[in-house]
């Protein structure tokens, strides 16, 4: 008879919770828009220039192009009796 681990006469533990989040709240790309849109207003009605409401403009989809990858991807998380898993979701 072959020697074996502890964990080989241990039950797998079974799955308690199992769910999925996004690793970005959406809400937060509302808030970078609508900051850079005040900023934006600012620079058009009271400093009259168009040429900061470009820049301005650029800056923010420059700020939330790479949020977005962020906000898409999504992280499974398992818990059993051991450990919380982590990893990101395979399905789509």
């Amino acid at each position: 008879m072959e020697q074996g681990t502890i964990d080989t006469y241990i039950d797998p533990p079974e799955v308690l919770y199992h769910w999925s989040a996004r690793k970005l709240n959406p809400i937060v790309l509302l808030y970078v828009a609508a900051v850079f849109v005040v900023f934006i207003l600012v620079a058009y009605f009271v400093l009259h220039s168009m040429t900061a409401v470009k820049a301005l403009a650029m800056a923010a989809v420059a700020s939330i192009i790479p949020l977005v990858p962020a906000v898409i991807s999504r992280v499974e998380y398992r818990l059993n009796e051991r450990v919380l898993e982590r990893r990101p979701q395979t399905d789509k």
